[in-house]
């Protein structure tokens, strides 16, 4: 494994598991989109599941954690609408 592969697996098991494996230049602008999209969403569950997190909620601490993503198209942030505020969103 390269030094870089521990960040990109992620990412790697989003697109396995969202989309048909493809190779690299086969995706189109809106299946890219679309998979940043689905990252950052997992990105949020995996962050919701850190025991920091879950020490916070439990102390009654107000703790949110949002999924956004810039378009880099059009300049604008786009909320995606999978915040998690505690244990029972999960």
């Amino acid at each position: 494994m390269g030094l870089i592969d521990h960040w990109l697996q992620p990412i790697r098991d989003v697109a396995e598991a969202e989309f048909e494996c493809r190779e690299c230049g086969t995706w189109s602008d809106t299946d890219l989109d679309r998979l940043c999209e689905r990252s950052v969403a997992s990105q949020v569950k995996r962050l919701a599941r850190t025991p920091i997190l879950h020490a916070a909620w439990r102390s009654n601490k107000n703790v949110s954690i949002h999924g956004w993503i810039y378009g880099l198209k059009d300049g604008l942030l786009y909320d995606l609408n999978c915040t998690i505020a505690s244990n029972q969103d999960i």
